[in-house]
């Protein structure tokens, strides 16, 4: 039976590159970026929030510029992670990993801050109608 990949005497047949996405590193590259984030988000708010005051802006500077140069880090090395656990044999492929990683820690990082902002809302909410309530003197 003859095959359907030509092979030349000396050489071996490579498989056909996958076209697949693999969602398991997708996810591990997304839980690297939210814990990279995390972990060093909790540093930078424990560096900079004492200097945080109206009259010291260039400490909300420097905070700025570490979340932002933080969110690159992590997302370069959740994007490798990505890449290198869905076997990534050429540049294409592990971009295109990348980016869907990029998409989905976005994505669970509005996720995480909405559900934070909403859950501290409706607190405020509970205690603000518990102190709208009248008071029975018994």
């Amino acid at each position: 039976m003859a095959s359907s990949v030509p092979s030349y005497a000396g050489t071996t047949e490579l498989a056909p590159a996958s076209r697949n996405i693999s969602w398991s590193g997708i996810f591990a590259g997304t839980f690297l970026y939210l814990a990279i984030e995390a972990t060093f988000g909790a540093l930078a708010s424990a560096i900079f929030a004492p200097g945080m005051q109206a009259t010291n802006p260039r400490m909300t500077v420097g905070a700025g510029i570490w979340m932002i140069v933080l969110t690159g880090f992590a997302m370069y090395f959740a994007g490798r992670l990505a890449a290198r656990i869905a076997g990534a044999a050429t540049r294409p492929m592990g971009m295109r990993m990348g980016v869907v990683t990029f998409g989905m820690s976005i994505f669970s990082t509005i996720l995480v801050i909405g559900m934070m902002l909403g859950g501290s809302g409706a607190e405020a909410g509970s205690v603000a109608s518990s102190q709208s309530e009248p008071r029975r003197v018994a």
